[in-house]
């Protein structure tokens, strides 16, 4: 199964996908995925990251390493 989030920038798309993915606190509310509640233990979080992926904007790559590293 393929999700996809669309919206204009600045909408929120990247937020929640951080939120989700652990990268983000949340202020209030749960996150639910494939009838679970997220809990952010360590395991939990694993497990999701899985499961789940994102491909960033800016791919934040490291300068100073090469692909193999």
């Amino acid at each position: 199964e393929v999700v996809v989030i669309i919206g204009r920038s600045g909408s929120g798309k990247s937020t929640l996908l951080r939120c989700v993915n652990g990268l983000e606190p949340i202020d209030s509310g749960s996150i639910w995925f494939e009838s679970r509640q997220v809990i952010r233990t360590p395991r939990d979080l694993r497990d999701l990251r899985k499961q789940v992926g994102f491909v960033f904007q800016n791919f934040n790559l490291f300068p100073h390493l090469t692909a193999l590293q």
